[in-house]
């Protein structure tokens, strides 16, 4: 059973019988349980820790920045970048005027730059002589699907991420994660870092030997110290920063969201301090213990109980009706669950005339609009009335969640926002009608142009169907799926990355089956 366990750094040939019993001693075994089987052999128990925690990595001057690259840093799209910009010794920094966004400064092969480059092979070199634990070599395993706790791995090699990952910093909110990878990091799309139980992507470090590979749509935490280059591919958004050594970095219509570093989170709070009733809603499911916030994501007045509706609070936190700080589960055709993965995530909620922040999971009732146009959410509902769920991520637009109370319903997320009005022909008039407070036009009118001009647009990803996305000329039934759905001023454009969706447009009398690298385009009625 021990055949593929590979042998501790700094072993040499010729070990002593007990060194080389200590290789096998499963970390898995309490302290207590190693006093009573091994001190009667004579061995140690201290070579055995609980948990082998890693030596914190400190980015010094590197840290304000989202990205820093050596040789270039290239952008297409709106690419959102909550962070500093850099670039040294390079001067070429290609595509950050708009639509693309950076939230902090530029610096290009200036002296802020350059040092903070010589920070960065500072952090990559602690980070790359980490030592490894018995067991925490992962060469040749993928990283989908495993649950990590904090301490120090290695990839000899290239390593890969299909599915999800997920880090559990087991209470700690000091908890290090470092990844030493030989060569390469490619995640596959759709993939997904999570970070659970006060796990910090501050404290998660990927040291990459050569470069490091984004795929489309991906949900990534933690901070990229790439030797070479960095590519981020289509919609991937990045919790933490992208460096590069003496590359490239290449972003693709991505959130970047550089994490402000070096203060430790407020507990939860315990019910009777986290508001009180009438700062934001009604009843007991604001403020009274039934549903409180947690701490300082929340602040006394801006959690959001079950049902109630949210004024002038500032952030959304979390809504929970067991006091336990976890949102309340989907209903089908009442709730839908929301959790922020990357960037800048808002909610109107209905009957508000206001966006404010989500960030914690927060049960939401359907008719909420969400705006994840700067950012990146996780959104579970219920599929039946027996309790099962689906979660898709929603990355680029602004949508109103909706459902049906039916047995097997369908979450339909409808696409709102943008503004037609730079569609009409110049000297033409348009017609009365009526306008939503979503901009969505529903009156008829003559003068829309056919223009190629992108109004609003949503990315979706999900693993098993059960959401549809709305347009304005046409919408798409997921079955497992990457896939894009982008209203133009000419028509609603559907396009699918990965598995297939039900396109239902308004000028066709059937509905259309279109697969990975097709798409469909349903053109606007005049």
């Amino acid at each position: 059973m021990f055949s593929s366990v590979r042998a501790p750094r700094g072993l040499k040939t010729g070990a002593s019988v007990a060194a080389m019993s200590r290789m096998f001693i499963p970390l898995r075994l309490a302290h207590g349980l190693c006093a009573g089987i091994l001190l009667a052999s004579g061995f140690a128990c201290a070579v055995v820790p609980a948990v082998a925690n890693a030596s914190t990595v400190n980015l010094a001057s590197a840290s304000p920045f989202a990205v820093l690259g050596a040789s270039t840093v290239t952008n297409t799209g709106p690419s959102v970048l909550n962070g500093d910009l850099g670039l040294a010794p390079g001067t070429s920094i290609v595509g950050f005027g708009l639509p693309a966004i950076v939230n902090g400064a530029t610096d290009a092969a200036d002296a802020v730059a350059g040092t903070a480059q010589n920070d960065l092979t500072t952090a990559y070199d602690v980070a790359a002589g980490q030592p490894i634990p018995l067991g925490n070599d992962l060469t040749g395993q993928g990283l989908g699907g495993l649950t990590l706790t904090p301490g120090a791995y290695m990839f000899s090699s290239s390593a890969q991420l299909t599915g999800q990952l997920t880090l559990n910093g087991l209470g700690d909110p000091n908890a290090q994660f470092v990844f030493e990878i030989g060569s390469t990091l490619t995640t596959a799309s759709a993939s997904s870092v999570w970070l659970i139980n006060g796990a910090s992507p501050c404290n998660v470090y990927w040291q990459i030997g050569s470069s490091a590979t984004l795929g489309t749509a991906t949900a990534f935490q933690g901070n990229l110290l790439a030797h070479t280059s960095i590519t981020i591919n289509t919609a991937a958004t990045v919790q933490g920063r992208a460096l590069a050594r003496i590359g490239a970095v290449t972003l693709d219509d991505n959130v970047l969201d550089a994490p402000v570093c070096g203060t430790t989170p407020s507990p939860p709070s315990t019910g009777s301090s986290s508001g009180t009733g009438s700062s934001s809603g009604t009843g007991s499911s604001s403020g009274t213990g039934s549903s409180s916030g947690t701490g300082s994501s929340s602040g006394t007045g801006s959690s959001l109980g079950t049902g109630s509706l949210l004024g002038t609070a500032s952030s959304l936190g979390t809504t929970s009706t067991t006091g336990t700080g976890a949102p309340a589960a989907p209903v089908v055709g009442a709730s839908v669950t929301l959790r922020p993965a990357a960037g800048d995530v808002q909610v109107e909620l209905p009957g508000a005339h206001e966006f404010v922040a989500l960030q914690t999971a927060s049960s939401i009732p359907v008719g909420t609009v969400i705006d994840a146009t700067h950012g990146k959410v996780l959104l579970t509902s219920a599929v039946n009335r027996a309790g099962g769920t689906k979660a898709g991520m929603f990355t680029g637009g602004r949508f109103v969640v909706g459902q049906a109370k039916v047995a097997l319903p369908l979450t339909k997320l409808r696409l709102v926002g943008g503004s037609y009005a730079a569609c009409t022909r110049t000297g033409s008039l348009i017609q009365a009608g009526t306008v939503t407070r979503n901009d969505l036009i529903v009156a008829r009118s003559a003068t829309v142009g056919p223009s190629h001009k992108v109004v609003r647009q949503l990315w979706g990803q999900d693993n098993g169907g059960k959401f549809v996305t709305i347009g304005r000329s046409a919408s798409a039934a997921v079955r497992g799926t990457i896939w894009l759905t982008q209203d133009r001023c000419d028509g609603t454009l559907i396009r699918v990355f990965r598995g297939r969706v039900v396109v239902h447009a308004a000028s066709r009398r059937h509905d259309l089956l279109i697969s990975a690298g097709q798409s469909y385009f349903a053109r606007a009625r005049r």
